[in-house]
């Protein structure tokens, strides 16, 4: 269990980053208890939409997706408690929001939601397009690097990089492991690619209603 903290990324062995991931999500908690805490519900939910809601993003990005679904479901649960406290004031549950409703949260305020993000999309799409838009630095010092990406994946994260694409191509057949690195560019992509996989959530929640 050993590992170090670098610009706000942890590296180290999976024992280590999950412990460091677990400390940042009780602190997350402890804020979701002062967030609850501030009177006015206006300036709760802006706080909660513009402040709150990205605090986990970076992690995301620097983060192999299978270390962080602790992380992830703990985060999305505060959101959760958040939303609660301004619909049920007095005495609020957890299970006051039905899972309905909080599907309808998460979608874009253009989709009538609050924007709070599917967090599962957000960790997917961030973390590959990190690994995209830092093709360029990595490939200077280690000129293989975008070859072997494309070949058949030695490492952990190999894996969990193709299996990412393999999902993103489900929802736009343009993205391959090799269009990837030079078709889409080395910015913004992390709101293309979870838009790509937020409409497809769009469409099945219609579709469930029709």
């Amino acid at each position: 269990n050993y590992g170090v903290t670098m610009l706000g990324g942890y590296i180290g062995t999976d024992a280590f980053v999950k412990d460091k991931l677990h400390s940042r999500l009780v602190k997350l908690q402890q804020s979701t208890v002062n967030l609850i805490g501030l009177p006015n519900r206006q300036i709760r939910m802006l706080l909660l939409r513009l402040c709150f809601r990205p605090k986990i993003h970076f992690l995301l990005r620097t983060t192999l997706p299978t270390l962080t679904e602790e992380l992830v479901e703990g985060f999305d649960a505060c959101k959760r408690q958040v939303v609660a406290s301004m619909v049920f004031p007095d005495g609020y549950v957890d299970a006051d929001i039905s899972d309905h409703i909080w599907d309808i949260c998460r979608y874009g305020i253009a989709e009538g939601g609050l924007g709070l993000d599917y967090l599962d999309d957000v960790r997917t799409s961030a973390y590959v397009a990190s690994v995209v838009e830092c093709q360029p630095t990595v490939s200077a010092f280690y000129p293989d690097y975008l070859a072997a990406m494309g070949t058949v994946p030695t490492t952990q994260y190999d894996v969990e990089f193709q299996d990412i694409v393999t999902r993103l191509h489900e929802v736009d057949e343009d993205i391959t492991v090799a269009s990837i690195f030079t078709n889409f560019g080395t910015r913004g992509l992390q709101k293309l690619f979870y838009n790509k996989l937020h409409a497809s959530h769009w469409t099945t929640f219609w579709s469930g209603l029709t």
